[in-house]
Formats: structure tokens, sequence, C-alpha cells
């Protein structure tokens, strides 16, 4: 299961993953980006919510980085992601997938409100 959204005012798009993510989702999840991406600006930003996820399938993966892939094209400035729990071997499995350009700023967080505050963060 999954979620995309975005926030055009702020220029982030928001991908949540939940529960079992399988090939099917993966599928239906690039076509969801790929129909959001055009609406936001080059230097955008991406807050990935992994608090709920379970497992990922790994028929999924060549979507998640065809995601990344196009994501990497339209110029993302910055990733927020939500792991709670830092040993949860699925989150940081499924972030292991996601390609950024050398340039981009990543930070992990605990809690959404602190992913949140980290993404509009000015970068020293």
């Amino acid at each position: 299961m999954f979620f995309v959204e975005i926030d055009k005012l702020k220029n982030v798009l928001r991908l949540t993953f939940e529960l079992n993510f399988d090939e099917e989702d993966a599928k239906q999840c690039l076509k969801e980006v790929e129909i959001c991406l055009p609406q936001l600006k080059s230097g955008l930003k991406i807050l990935t919510d992994l608090s709920n996820i379970k497992t990922i399938a790994s028929s999924a993966v060549p979507h998640i980085e065809h995601i990344m892939d196009i994501c990497n094209k339209k110029g993302v400035s910055k990733v927020a992601r939500v792991i709670p729990d830092p040993n949860k071997d699925v989150g940081f499995n499924i972030m292991s997938l996601f390609h950024y350009s050398n340039n981009v700023h990543i930070i992990t967080c605990p809690t959404m409100t602190e992913a949140l505050k980290g993404l509009f963060v000015k970068q020293a």
C-alpha cells in the first residue's frame, strides 16, 4: 500500500509506504509519480514516510528505482525520510534502493514533525 501526494506551493512530493508494498503497488506508484511530477518545479523536496511499512517485494525494486530516476531528472534538492526505528531493517533496506544524485541533501528523522521541520530548514 502507498500514497502519493504533492504540495505545489511548497514544491514537495510525499511518498508514504504502508504495510506490504508489492510489484502492483510499485507499478501504480510509478504511474502516480509520473502524473504528479510535472506539476512540481525543479529543486523539489521529497518526503518519504516509512513509518508503517512491513515488507517490500523484490519485484517492486525496478519500479522504485525508476521513480527515483525520474525524480533525479526533475531535480531533487532535499529528501526527508521518516524511519521511527533506526533498527528497522525494512526501512533501511528500502531506502538503500533510493538512488539520489550526489548533491541531494538527505535527512532521516524518527517522526513526521521532525522530518517536516528538517525539510524546510536552510542548509549551512
